[in-house]
């Protein structure tokens, strides 16, 4: 009878310590869990204040380019330089977003509800700026115009001033004439990169 009730404690410890063991094995897993959950929330925070830093610093860039339109006379080429390209402030570029969106495009973000290629996002995408002051903002369509009438006057065939409005307006990496809420199908319509010409 003794050796029975031995054996029946040796068995209650056993099931015991598997059960405290299988206890500690969820705390652990719960509190790792816990852990990796506030580490990738404080990364993610990290990373939208440095995308937060740069759109800001870029932005200043931009009103700065916006100012130096309404302070110079003959402001053609002061308009070319806002409506070409990305800030430098940014370096090689905006990382707006993640790498890949939800959609996939990898690139691909949304600034304001409107498509981007995260490494090429002009002023008239970040700022409003009108020139002369009051009247018409400067968009894609009148960066396309004056771009068009700064270059007719500095170049001979058409082909080159072309050429050079494609240098200067350019949807980014990531842009396929696809994309219907990408800024450039917005302004040209459904277009490939590079095909812009002044005369249509």
């Amino acid at each position: 009878m003794n050796s029975m009730k031995g054996q029946s404690k040796a068995l209650e410890l056993v099931v015991a310590l598997f059960v405290l063991l299988i206890v500690a094995w969820l705390v652990i897993s719960l509190v790792t869990q816990f852990f990796n959950k506030g580490q990738t929330n404080i990364s993610g925070q990290i990373d939208e204040l440095k995308e937060n830093q740069l759109i800001d610093s870029a932005k200043q860039e931009c009103e700065q380019k916006c100012s130096a339109i309404k302070s110079a006379s003959g402001s053609e080429g002061k308009i070319v330089d806002f409506c070409s390209g990305v800030p430098q402030s940014a370096g090689s570029g905006l990382l707006i977003g993640s790498a890949t969106n939800a959609t996939g495009k990898s690139g691909y973000a949304e600034l304001n509800g409107v498509g981007i290629c995260r490494e090429s996002v002009p002023c008239f995408e970040l700022i409003d700026c009108a020139y002369p002051e009051g009247s018409q903002k400067i968009d894609a369509a009148a960066c396309k115009r004056n771009i068009c009438a700064y270059y007719s006057t500095l170049l001979t065939s058409d082909q080159r001033v072309d050429e050079e409005l494609n240098k200067r307006i350019l949807p980014g990496k990531c842009y396929k004439s696809t994309m219907d809420l990408h800024w450039y199908a917005i302004a040209f319509g459904a277009k490939d990169a590079g095909t812009l010409t002044c005369g249509g």
